[in-house]
């Protein structure tokens, strides 16, 4: 699915720095306030083919990373809503992952936005999009490392989140960026410095309020 479709529907404010590019429509935070509860959903990740490994081999290390980053950015968020900082409740990962392996999505994933709101029972839902030139995970990194016979260095993580409402079955937030990696890079340190930069205009954040 085109995530830039987003830029069709209504309204659109699009925030631009020398790394990142933030979508909003003028409703997001309006919406954003009604949603009780919003799902995670497994990242879709995609690591540079190389020619010396297999793409099964590839599509299973793709996996394993989707989980991973899934895992790291609901995380980061549960750590924010403990501060504060955001109001939604989070759906239980263990629950998601579930309820989308009976549904067949990690098998055939076409199921559409609408559709996963509803056989999770949630308002909205944030997907994301990965493109790696390596694994992320120290074990699939080494292992990949080991196939390829050498040290996989990863000079850039290209990032996309979206949030989707259910009530209007539309993308009414995004992010797009470009983030700088290393041999040592982590899902958590990726998710943290992508979150820096999306979440100070996340439609989910509390206001801050003015001192009197």
């Amino acid at each position: 699915m085109n995530r830039l479709k987003l830029g069709l529907l209504g309204s659109l404010f699009i925030l631009s720095s020398s790394c990142a590019r933030i979508y909003y429509t003028t409703d997001a935070r309006s919406l954003a306030i009604k949603h009780q509860q919003i799902a995670v959903l497994p990242a879709q990740v995609s690591i540079a083919a190389s020619k010396s490994v297999e793409a099964s081999v590839l599509e299973r290390l793709e996996m394993i990373e989707s989980l991973n980053l899934q895992r790291a950015l609901h995380a980061w968020l549960l750590k924010r809503k403990g501060k504060g900082r955001i109001e939604v409740e989070l759906l239980e990962l263990d629950e998601v992952n579930a309820v989308l392996t009976r549904a067949n999505y990690f098998t055939d994933p076409d199921l559409s936005s609408q559709e996963i709101c509803r056989l999770l029972g949630v308002d909205a839902l944030l997907r994301s999009k990965f493109d790696l030139s390596r694994p992320l995970s120290g074990g699939a990194s080494r292992a990949l490392q080991l196939t390829l016979g050498g040290l996989i260095k990863t000079k850039s993580v290209t990032a996309q989140l979206d949030i989707y409402d259910g009530g209007t079955e539309r993308f009414i937030w995004g992010y797009r960026g470009t983030l700088s990696g290393s041999s040592r890079t982590t899902h958590l340190s990726l998710i943290q410095g992508l979150m820096r930069s999306a979440s100070r205009h996340l439609p989910h954040k509390v206001k801050k309020r003015k001192k009197k």
